[in-house]
């Protein structure tokens, strides 16, 4: 009954004292990994005890790579990244920054996503927004009919996931973020010929619309709303 167990637990140390100074320490995960998966689908034995030794590790390996995450969207892409693993070709003059602050739970992982200027060398700080968001959509627009209707959720949940975008000082529902939402969630890239507007019901529930050149700052329990371009005015002589 325990030759499977011992198997894989061999077959763990095998993969992991393979590790070289010419390998990463993710290579040295993932030789381990194979190792003891490839022991426990080749066990005569199937035993229970090398499941409840397998699931355990999975775990604990995986949750160490648990990060605060960026997103950057530029030009209808959007770049996802772990703060510890930074890509080389990160664009210049992204449209839109968030930082992905990571809350984890028993069940999910939750994402406080602030919105920032650049990139950041440390966490920056947040406030969690008490403000409420209620029935928020997009609306595609052509030739001033409704083309499309998306939901715009501010505590979004993609798989077991939870991205909660309601923190204090964010700039929502303007240009990047009504793009770069249609994009990540919905595969969806505006054409030339469409424009779009946001409607929501706050907490007071008011039909509040949210027109191109628009946007809203979210503050500690409340909101504004705020134009995208100000004019400058001539200084008096």
């Amino acid at each position: 009954m325990y030759l499977g167990l011992g198997i894989t637990i061999l077959a763990g140390i095998a993969g992991i004292c393979g590790y070289s100074y010419k390998n990463s320490v993710k290579t040295c995960i993932n030789n381990a990994l194979f190792g003891i998966f490839f022991a426990y689908t080749n066990c005569h034995f199937y035993c229970n005890e090398c499941l409840m030794f397998l699931t355990p590790i999975v775990k604990r390996l995986f949750r160490n790579n648990d990060t605060d995450i960026i997103i950057i969207y530029k030009n209808d892409k959007v770049l996802t990244f772990s703060v510890k693993n930074s890509p080389n070709d990160i664009p210049d003059d992204p449209e839109m920054i968030l930082y992905g602050h990571l809350k984890k739970n028993k069940e999910s992982k939750y994402y406080y996503m602030q919105r920032i200027n650049y990139i950041p060398s440390s966490p920056p700080k947040y406030t969690a927004s008490k403000t409420l968001f209620f029935a928020a959509n997009i609306r595609i627009l052509e030739k001033g009919n409704i083309w499309a209707s998306y939901p715009l959720s501010l505590n979004q949940q993609h798989s077991t996931d939870v991205y909660n975008y309601i923190v204090t000082e964010n700039k929502i529902f303007d240009e990047a973020f009504v793009k770069y939402w249609l994009i990540n969630f919905f595969s969806i890239k505006l054409t030339q010929e469409q424009q779009y507007d946001v409607h929501f019901l706050d907490a007071k529930f008011n039909n509040v619309k949210i027109s191109p050149h628009e946007h809203i700052k979210i503050t500690d329990s409340d909101y504004n709303i705020a134009s995208d371009t100000i004019d400058a005015q001539p200084e008096e002589v």
